[in-house]
């Protein structure tokens, strides 16, 4: 699939006591790619067979639900721990104009110009870490935030980390500019006898967005 891609994502919090806040965000993207297969392919229980044109859509919608608690508090500086859920929404779409064969080997399969299939996939991931936010100036700041899960239940064993750094410039009382850079790396293994499962997703870029305050 495509290694780059442009979205857009929408944020923000609410500071409803001095040292509580409650954060919330929405961030949806999507890839997509066509190929030709050139091995055959096992989706569910069906076998979509070499020379088969696929195209496929990945799509992912991220919504991240935190509350912070200030651990430190000053005229320049604040420090605040984080906990909350990243629930990530995953749909992956195929569609193929092949053979498309049972995976029982029951019939050699037949000719399909409209196979399609979607696998759908919702994963609560809890985080914690901290935030810390820099008042270089009265307009400028400087931030910086850090999550991490580490996980080991029965056969799965999985981990989670975010990363980000980043400024934000206020022209005015309350409306600004900012750009931050961030990454986002997760890993869930299922350790079997017979065989291993593995779902990695990962992201990194630069943010560039318009921020209100009141």
């Amino acid at each position: 699939m495509d290694e780059q891609s442009n979205f857009g994502w929408i944020g923000g919090y609410w500071r409803f006591a001095n040292r509580h806040r409650i954060g919330l965000s929405y961030l949806p993207f999507e890839r997509s790619a066509g190929h030709t297969l050139d091995t055959d392919i096992k989706i569910n229980d069906e076998i979509v067979r070499v020379g088969a044109s696929v195209k496929t859509e990945f799509k992912n919608s991220v919504y991240d639900i935190s509350y912070m608690y200030s651990v430190y508090q000053s005229p320049d500086l604040e420090i605040a721990l984080t906990g909350g859920i990243y629930f990530m929404r995953i749909e992956f779409d195929l569609k193929a104009a092949g053979i498309i064969a049972p995976v029982d080997g029951s019939n050699p399969g037949s000719f399909q110009a409209d196979y399609s299939n979607t696998v759908k996939l919702n994963a609560p991931l809890p985080l914690f870490g901290f935030k810390l936010q820099y008042q270089i100036t009265p307009r400028w700041n400087l931030n910086l935030g850090a999550r991490y899960l580490s996980v080991e239940i029965g056969d799965f064993d999985g981990s989670v980390t975010t990363l980000s750094l980043g400024t934000d410039y206020f022209f005015s009382d309350k409306f600004g500019v900012g750009a931050s850079l961030g990454g986002f790396d997760s890993e869930v293994k299922e350790d079997q006898t017979d065989f291993d499962k593995e779902l990695a997703l990962a992201y990194k870029g630069l943010q560039i967005y318009l921020v209100y305050r009141y």
